[in-house]
């Protein structure tokens, strides 16, 4: 996503805050690091986070969507790369809980959705 107001108005993304300002410009502001580290690793931005995604433990079981083919085959030979334990490592402190810009999901959907809260992301 390189423009909020340009996600189609079914995307869901269009609702959750870290997606609306002031958010998505301090979120966006992350995006260049993590561009730099995907391409010293050789694999895409989407593709590192699935691989930072699946480190995390077999509790963790990515589901990514896509309506496009081009993305699909990019999810597809995620799971056959392999990013090193210091990329990842790299990656987990660029985007988390001291980093991301706002809360996940509306006040008025969060009630209903078991995840992570960060203390000032309100």
């Amino acid at each position: 996503v390189h423009n909020p107001e340009e996600l189609v108005a079914k995307d869901i993304r269009r609702g959750m805050p870290r997606f609306q300002s002031p958010h998505w410009e301090a979120n966006a502001a992350l995006l260049p690091a993590w561009r730099a580290l995907a391409a010293e690793a050789g694999v895409s931005p989407a593709q590192l986070a699935l691989a930072w995604l699946s480190s995390r433990g077999e509790h963790v079981v990515p589901i990514p969507g896509t309506t496009n083919i081009d993305h699909l085959r990019e999810i597809i030979a995620a799971a056959q790369l392999e990013v090193t334990p210091d990329v990842l490592e790299r990656a987990g402190g660029l985007i988390g809980t001291e980093t991301v810009s706002g809360p996940r999901y509306p006040a008025n959907n969060a009630v209903e959705v078991d995840t992570e809260t960060f203390e000032d992301a309100a």
